[in-house]
């Protein structure tokens, strides 16, 4: 006789689904034993069917549940850098407009990339002033207008001077 055969009489359909499903994970009789007690009950098509659907949508939980978790993983772990970052953002937001700022460091940092080719100091300004905007309470056409038309003037003035 199988041990597992009293056992899994009391186990619902989902779960002996499951337990053919992931059979690697369980001892052979243990599969054999909710292949038998399933066969015993005699499900239909239909219900077979229905239970199936049951423990696919058992196993999207599951997976939303994991996905849940490692957000909030996340969310734990990052949490300190971000107040952090919130405090800088308040701080500077009570002395300085954000948005002048990155307009500012967006066209001197086009400007001396350009002109005093200083690409060490000009693109990352460029940059740093384009991510601040974009965080900033701007109309979108602005934020497009001020990150992409440094560029091409730059790409302009470039073909202009070296590009006869």
């Amino acid at each position: 006789m199988n041990p597992f055969s009293e056992q899994y009489k009391s186990l619902n359909n989902i779960a002996l689904l499951r337990i053919l499903e992931r059979s690697a994970e369980y001892q052979p009789l243990a599969v054999e034993a909710a292949q038998l007690e399933l066969t015993f009950r005699k499900l239909s098509n239909e219900e077979l069917d229905a239970e199936k659907v049951g423990l696919e949508l058992e196993k999207e939980r599951e997976q939303i549940a994991r996905q849940r978790e490692i957000s909030s993983r996340i969310k734990r772990i990052t949490s300190p850098l971000w107040n952090y970052f919130r405090t800088v953002q308040i701080f500077l937001n009570r002395f300085i407009n954000p948005s002048l700022l990155a307009q500012w460091m967006i066209a001197i940092g086009a400007f001396i990339s350009l002109v005093a080719y200083g690409f060490i100091v000009g693109i990352p300004m460029y940059f740093i002033g384009v991510i601040i905007y974009w965080t900033t309470i701007e109309h979108v056409i602005d934020k497009i207008a001020w990150t992409v038309l440094p560029i091409i003037l730059f790409v302009v003035l470039v073909k202009m001077i070296y590009v006869v």
